[in-house]
């Protein structure tokens, strides 16, 4: 018996019995190291070594997980032995909790769980620095996609939306339902169609009617949450401000000792939304997202620290990327679609959800042509103190593109030079701007937008030549190669809802670095 303590067993070295407890742990790669309990079993010694050996458990973590996005974000100082051993046990009390359905579903009356957000918020991490052990510990052990199924879909799912809806109320966007929507997408690029959520050996695989009721309904959640702009915003802090005076909504999260607060997830609502819709037409005028390594997702970790304090350039002052200079550079297809204003308006006056839902959309192609400039760090003291550079929309600015970059004029006299982007530039910039062109079947028109820096917030003001399709603003975020977000008319007043509607670019294939 391997137990006896005058068995040789006994008097392995240390380094020769954590070699052996290793591949104990890792003789299965799915799952927790569950391998690793006969032997702490064994006997007192044993056990007394490797329940503290936390560089064992960091290597177990580093099998199971992936770790270079941890050592690149946090810094090889917070990414430690005993910070690995703390967040292994904690990933897989979130992973069984998950695997076992735990809050997916919730009784007429109960309370949700103050733990699930947290939990959800562990699952869009891990997401985040995916390379490919995370997602394969998320999809193939916990079965991420058949909680999503009965947290969206089923009649008593958490997220509570289409009861809420049956009470023509508004859905809240609770601190779950705001990550939740977040992993819908990531779940649905994953399984490559709406098709694969929920599907798992353990449930009858389903039929066609249960797929299109299934669909109707994803669609529904993600209309309602990409549409109704006067409840669901594109981001925390107000759109108009270049540097942001407040944020209002987002909850925080603590991970690695740092304070993070996911954006809002009505950019990941407006992408799935718009793709399946696109899928289902078999049109084809926007690209398949992907998102399946870290690598894409990787300015999302810096828009989580906006608590940060506000910036008012992107020179690399300690704080975490949230936009890759290059980013909107080149070629990019897409749609943008729109309500009928009387319906819009209808919603805007106090209409109920049905109203939104039931409104028919008109999409239309797009194409943009994006070039991007920056402005020279020495030149950001005289930016800051400007007063037309204030508001994150440049209408009343004039650009004027010349062979060694941009000139910009502000409507009070003051002009700037702003130099073109070239491939590999990494010199440090004060401001980012963008200019374009394109065309749709309403005509074609010239863009100027502008980036900030806070949370790669990017707004653009649309101008059509012919002067008959009036101006409009575009605001959103980039998501790996897509930009998506809402439009807005230009004759509502700022601090008030108007007319809006949404879209989602998708830069062309040939032009997406490999």
């Amino acid at each position: 018996c391997l137990s006896s303590e005058n068995m040789p067993f006994h008097s392995i070295p240390p380094e020769v019995l954590e070699n052996i407890a290793f591949f104990c742990a890792t003789s299965r790669f799915q799952g927790p190291p569950s391998g690793l309990l006969p032997l702490l079993s064994l006997n007192h010694r044993t056990n007394g070594f490797l329940a503290c050996d936390r560089p064992l458990y960091a290597r177990i973590f580093a099998y199971k997980f992936d770790v270079n996005a941890i050592a690149v974000r946090l810094g090889q100082g917070l990414s430690t032995a005993e910070f690995l051993t703390s967040e292994l046990q904690r990933r897989f009390i979130v992973l069984k909790r998950i695997r076992r359905r735990r809050d997916s579903v919730l009784d007429e009356g109960k309370l949700e769980d103050p733990s699930l957000s947290r939990d959800l918020f562990s699952v869009y991490v891990m997401i985040l620095e995916n390379q490919g052990r995370n997602m394969a510990q998320l999809c193939d052990y916990a079965e991420l996609n058949v909680w999503l199924r009965e947290f969206w879909f089923h009649p008593s799912g958490t997220s509570r939306f289409h009861p809420t809806v049956k009470r023509e109320a508004w859905p809240v966007l609770t601190p779950s339902v705001s990550i939740a929507l977040w992993l819908l997408l990531f779940a649905l690029d994953f399984g490559k169609s709406i098709r694969n959520v929920g599907s798992s050996n353990d449930l009858r695989k389903p039929d066609k009617f249960d797929i299109q009721i299934e669909i109707y309904r994803c669609l529904s959640i993600l209309k309602l949450y990409s549409l109704a702009a006067h409840k669901y915003p594109l981001s925390w802090a107000s759109w108009t401000d270049f540097v942001p005076r407040q944020f209002v909504g987002g909850y925080a999260y603590i991970y690695a000792g740092q304070m993070l607060v996911p954006p809002p997830p009505t950019v990941a609502a407006i992408i799935a939304y718009i793709t399946i819709s696109d899928r289902l037409a078999a049109t084809s005028h926007v690209g398949v997202a992907s998102y399946s390594s870290g690598r894409q997702l990787e300015v999302e970790w810096g828009k989580c620290s906006v608590l940060q304090p506000f910036k008012h350039n992107f020179l690399p002052d300690g704080h975490a990327i949230v936009y890759k200079y290059g980013s909107v550079e080149g070629a990019w297809q897409g749609v943008f679609t729109y309500s009928d204003f009387s319906t819009y308006a209808a919603v805007l006056g106090g209409g109920t959800p049905q109203i939104l839902l039931n409104s028919g959309l008109t999409g239309q192609t797009q194409t943009w042509i994006m070039s991007e400039y920056h402005l020279d760090p020495n030149d950001l003291s005289a930016l800051n103190d400007d007063e037309d550079f204030r508001p994150s929309h440049l209408f009343e600015t004039v650009a004027e593109e010349t062979r060694d970059g941009l000139i910009v004029r502000t409507p009070g006299g003051k002009t700037y030079k702003y130099h073109r982007y070239t491939v590999g530039m990494g010199s440090p910039t004060s401001d980012i701007f963008i200019t374009g062109e394109g065309h749709s079947a309403w005509g074609r028109f010239r863009f100027l937008g502008r980036v900030r820096p806070s949370d790669g917030f990017i707004v653009i003001s649309k101008t059509y030549a012919d002067g008959q399709r009036d101006k409009w603003f575009y605001r959103g975020y980039l998501l790996g190669d897509t930009l998506a977000g809402r439009w807005r008319d230009t004759h509502s007043p700022n601090d008030l809802d108007g007319y809006e509607g949404c879209f989602m670019m998708s830069r062309r294939a040939a032009e997406i670095p490999r």
